[in-house]
């Protein structure tokens, strides 16, 4: 049997109503990428802290992450995107991974996966300058990446410490908890607890229990 016009309009008004409603229940946070940790405000060289899992990552799409580092987009020389940062990684269908990813101005994101990441066991995370403009990754002491030069970060950089999740370029409820403790950030010589800072937090994830120099990222 034919449907009239009528009919079908309405039914596909339907179908697309019930779509939407469907792409609300399952993403989480923000389309892309959302984040629960806290950013500084203050120019630093170094940024460290000491993480756990706090609740088994559940990933429907793309990745959770939980990384300390330094950069960004628009970060480097003539506002090229420019950054180092170390954590662990959870991609959708993988176990947790430790790794680091650098971006070098004008070159694209290159991300190097460090081994398996064990939920429960804590691991120390670090990013620091050892002379200027000059910067590498460490995980329990051990350097975990080369030297890198990044034009334009010299002291121009603050530094983050956060979880993130990427939903994979589709809707997506990926779920994860992080515990980041001593939390730190040096400048010139002296490791701090954060001072200046802002916290991140997207919609669907929140940061809780933040001190000085420790705090709870999940969603």
């Amino acid at each position: 049997m034919r449907l009239s016009t009528l009919t079908a309009t309405v039914l596909a008004a339907l179908a697309l109503a019930t779509v939407a409603r469907a792409e609300e229940t399952v993403r989480c946070g923000d389309a892309g990428y959302s984040y629960a940790g806290i950013g500084g405000l203050v120019t630093a060289n170094g940024v460290r802290a000491t993480l756990r899992f706090s609740s088994a990552p559940t990933v429907a799409s793309g990745h959770v992450a939980a990384w300390v580092g330094f950069g960004g987009y628009g970060a480097g020389r003539n506002g090229s995107n420019a950054w180092l940062q170390v954590g662990v990684i959870t991609k959708a269908g993988s176990a947790p991974s430790l790794y680091y990813e650098m971006t070098q101005p004008g070159a694209e994101p290159a991300m190097t996966l460090l081994g398996p990441a064990v939920p429960g066991r804590a691991y120390r995370l670090r990013v620091s300058e050892s002379r200027p403009g000059w910067w590498q990754a460490f995980v329990d002491g051990k350097a975990v990446s080369p030297r890198l030069f990044l034009a334009g970060s010299h002291g121009n950089w603050e530094a983050t410490a956060t979880a993130e999740s990427w939903d994979g370029a589709q809707p997506a409820c990926n779920r994860f908890g992080f515990d980041f403790a001593r939390v730190n950030v040096r400048h010139t010589q002296a490791w701090l607890p954060f001072g200046g800072r802002v916290t991140l937090q997207s919609s669907g994830y929140r940061v809780s229990a933040a001190r000085p120099d420790s705090f709870r990222a999940q969603g």
